[in-house]
């Protein structure tokens, strides 16, 4: 049976998101989402108006999609488990063409953070994860928990935003099971490390 066919906003911004992680904002083309999505250059000024509108309209969209998948519905793990699974998400295809959103942001120097104010609401209840597994005794709750964050996310998200590195460095493939499986044991390692000295982990 055929999946039902999406509607022209919504592949218009699919075909946004491609465009963009692939090109970054100076180097997308109108034109070329349009054709990405099969339609009339035309119809992205229709349902977005700008070039711009439709990067804000991008970010819109990848910010809740992977707000939701990091947080699901009735959560209540232990913050090693977290990690895991944040490791597994950040190394997702949907979540690589985030990534390349971000570094292209990072490599502009004109342009500001977009969607600041939402961006960070995300980031402080990530940080606060960090914060209510300090209290919980599985973290050092001498620990910065921003800096900490930081510190594990760099790690979760190496093979996704540096995959030739990885390449170069092991010889291995960063999207096979096999690195990732053991990857995310050293990502478990470095969150156990940071338990309290008095705690079982240790």
């Amino acid at each position: 049976m055929a999946r039902p066919r999406k509607a022209p906003r919504q592949r218009l911004l699919d075909a946004a998101v491609k465009e963009f992680a692939a090109h970054g904002f100076a180097g997308a083309r109108i034109d070329a989402i349009a054709r990405r999505a099969g339609m009339n250059k035309q119809l992205v000024y229709h349902y977005f108006g700008s070039k711009q509108a439709i990067y804000e309209a991008v970010f819109e969209q990848v910010i809740a999609e992977n707000t939701s998948r990091a947080f699901p519905p009735g959560e209540d793990r232990k913050y090693s488990e977290v990690t895991m699974e944040e490791l597994r998400i950040n190394n997702s295809r949907d979540t690589q063409l985030f990534h390349r959103l971000l570094m292209f942001e990072a490599l502009s120097s004109e342009r500001g953070i977009h969607k600041e104010a939402e961006r960070r609401a995300v980031y402080d209840k990530l940080v606060e994860r960090v914060r209510k597994a300090q209290d919980q005794g599985e973290i050092d709750p001498a620990v910065d928990p921003a800096l900490f964050y930081l510190a594990a996310l760099s790690l979760q998200i190496v093979p996704a935003m540096l995959p030739k590195v990885v390449r170069l460095a092991t010889g291995r493939d960063p999207e096979s099971e096999e690195f990732l499986s053991e990857w995310g044991e050293l990502v478990a390692q470095f969150v156990a490390r940071f338990a309290p000295a008095d705690s079982p982990a240790q």
